[in-house]
This record gives C-alpha cells, sequence and structure tokens, in this order.
C-alpha cells in the first residue's frame, strides 16, 4: 500500500499550479491521496483534503505571525498525521516546515521534503536553526529540489548531501498551451501601441517599477497578471498618471488567459533583484511557458535565468538584475531589432514520470 499526505502552505492554492501539476503526478503512483494545506484561498481539489486555519493566514507579511502561523500548521498537521492507520508516506511542500518534516519521520513516515525554494537566511545563518534544519534534512526518506543550483547552495551551507534526491524543475504539462482564453478585462488593451506582458512584477523585488519605466519610455502598453503590486514602490519609478494611461492590471488569470496574453504581447519581461539566493537562482514556470508559445522574452542576467534561455533564439539577457533602467531599455531596444524565429520547444512536466515512480515506490 502506497498511501500519501500531502502537507502544503502556500499563499493562493488556486493559482498554484506547480501544487496542482504535483497532486495530479502522485496520484497516478499512489493507492491513496489526502491533502492537508493551508491558504488565503479556497479550491475544491478533486482529492480528500482537509483546509487548516491558522492565525495570519498563509505568507503573512509580519515575521512574527508568519512564524507562528507555521507552528500553528505544524502541530495541527502532526495531529492529522498521528491519527492515521497506515503511515507510509508524507510529502512536505516549504523549507520552513523543517520541525513537521523531522516529527512526520520519527512518527514513522517516509516524508519526501519538497524544497521549492530554498530556506529564509535567518533559518541558515543561525547556528542552532541550521542545525535542526540539517537533521530534519538527513531524516528525509527524499529531498526534491527545484533546480541544481539552489540543491548545491543549501548541501554546502549544511554540509551534506542527500544519497535519494531529485531535481523537478516547475516546467510546464503538455495540457498548459492548448487552449487560449479571452478574458473580458483584455477589452481594455490598446490598438495602437506594442504590449508588454509581466507577471507579479510591480513590487521591488521583481523590478517592476524600473521595468514600466523603461517599456512606457519606449511607448509600449503594459499588461500585468497577478496580485503582486506595491503602489508605494511604483510610484517611485512611475506616476499615477502614466500607470493609468500606460498600464493594465488584470489580478490573477488562468493559463488559458496567459497564454492568449502571451501571444499578442511584443514581449514579456522577467526579473528578479539579487537581493536573496531565492531571487538568484529562481527559474519561474511563465520562463517556460513564454518560451513554449514563442514569446520575445528579456530576462535578468540571474545564473539560473541565463542557463535556461541560453539556447532559445528569442530572447536577450539585460546586462542587469533589473535595478538599472537603462540597462533595461537596451535589452528591448536589442530584441526589437532581432526577427523571431520558431522554436520548438519540448520540456515538459510529463517527463518526471519516471521520478514521481521512483519516489513512491522506493
Amino acid at each position: 500500500m502506497n498511501n500519501l499526505l500531502y502537507f502544503v502552505k502556500t499563499q493562493n492554492i488556486r493559482t498554484d499550479h506547480r501544487v496542482h501539476k504535483e497532486l495530479k503526478s502522485i496520484s497516478i503512483k499512489c493507492t491513496s491521496l489526502k491533502v492537508i494545506y493551508n491558504s488565503n484561498d479556497d479550491v475544491k481539489l478533486s482529492y480528500p483534503s482537509k483546509k487548516i486555519e491558522i492565525i495570519g493566514g498563509a505568507a503573512n507579511k509580519n515575521f512574527f505571525l508568519r512564524m507562528l502561523g507555521a507552528l500553528v500548521f505544524t502541530f495541527k498537521c502532526l495531529f492529522i498525521a498521528s491519527k492515521e492507520k497506515e503511515k507510509d508516506f508524507a510529502w512536505v511542500c516549504d523549507p520552513v516546515l523543517f520541525i513537521l518534516v523531522y516529527a512526520l519521520s520519527k512518527l514513522g513516515y517516509k516524508v519526501i521534503w519538497d524544497h521549492h525554494e530554498l530556506p529564509p537566511s535567518w533559518v541558515l545563518e543561525n547556528s542552532l536553526l541550521r542545525k535542526l534544519f540539517s537533521l530534519s534534512y538527513k531524516e528525509s526518506f527524499f529531498n526534491i529540489h527545484a533546480n541544481s543550483s539552489r540543491q548545491e547552495y543549501l548541501e554546502s551551507k549544511i554540509n551534506y548531501k542527500a544519497f535519494n534526491s531529485a531535481i523537478i524543475k516547475n516546467l510546464p504539462s503538455l495540457g498548459d498551451f492548448k487552449e487560449r482564453e479571452f478574458n473580458p478585462i483584455f477589452q481594455k488593451l490598446p490598438n495602437d501601441k506594442p504590449i508588454a506582458y509581466i507577471q507579479n512584477s510591480l513590487i521591488k523585488e521583481r523590478c517592476g517599477g524600473e521595468i514600466c519605466r523603461a517599456l512606457f519610455d519606449l511607448g509600449y502598453f503594459v499588461v500585468h497578471a497577478g496580485s503582486s503590486v506595491d503602489q508605494s514602490y511604483m510610484k517611485k519609478h512611475v506616476t499615477e498618471k502614466e500607470m493609468s494611461d500606460n498600464l493594465l492590471l488584470c489580478g490573477s488569470l488562468k493559463l488559458s488567459e496567459i497564454n492568449y496574453l502571451l501571444e499578442l504581447s511584443s514581449l514579456t519581461l522577467v526579473f528578479y533583484r539579487s537581493t536573496s539566493l531565492n531571487q538568484k537562482y529562481c527559474e519561474p514556470n511563465r520562463i517556460y511557458q513564454s518560451m513554449a508559445l514563442n514569446t520575445n522574452i528579456v530576462a535578468g542576467d540571474n545564473p539560473t535565468i541565463t542557463n535556461i534561455l541560453k539556447d532559445y533564439p528569442n530572447s536577450y539577457i539585460a546586462k542587469t538584475d533589473g535595478s538599472d533602467v537603462d540597462l533595461i531599455v537596451e535589452a528591448i531596444k536589442r530584441t526589437e531589432s532581432v526577427n523571431k524565429v520558431h522554436y520548438q520547444y519540448s520540456d515538459y512536466w510529463e517527463g518526471y514520470a519516471d521520478d514521481f515512480e521512483k519516489v513512491i515506490k522506493s
């Protein structure tokens, strides 16, 4: 019997595409699957599930509320796990939940620790927390990482290399590109300006102010998907009138709607300010989605993004992480000067079928 409990704490489970892809892949390989989650939204899943309410919700901006929420989530999850008759597999998504990982292993579960990202720097810089994290890492039955750069960095910090591990990138699924869907809000898009698509980028960490400054100066209309908007930061780079005239905020969109926008747009921009290791080593799914749709991409010089795009002809790497407007402008102009060529994308999530087989059948 391969029964699996899936634990995840995510800001919006409805739009967390990696979680949905994982659940689908896991459900094929295990006998039974139960999802225990915390999220600021709600969704009817295709699997038995239990939503756990915590103080402050998921990803609270207040550090102490966020940590208190993680502890409450941990103890409630342990209570649920301890009542299970069959203690087979437990899949934990979140590097901060290392106490949950360790405790589940002591309850007799084979714990699969899914590191969607690196733990916060305060975990690795504190000797006690780093030791606890290392103990949990060693106790894990299997460790999964989003890319090799993050795994190598993490294991160098805790001075331990996992024997059982796999790299599972946030690649798109084969079915992600079958549909194009028009959202009524798209009626507000202009017909007389080139369109640039950005996603969850209107915050300092993703250089949205600098991106919009560069695009507005070059005559672009910007369409933004996602809820990451910091108005006070944006106003340091662009005026309210500029945003009103040249920026469309779409909120959360379905993949089919994003497909529509990416095909409509002249280019998309992806920048992550190199102020944290998760930013530096990020591999966003929208890079792969844009490649699959042959969209022109202008991106920052983060090492992982540079590596992804090295063979993609319709891209240009700016000589900045996004903090220099002039270098963003230069990159956009270089992209405009090159004719787009057809690119046959072939790297899909379904290619990880053997990895899921290996993890759950081990």
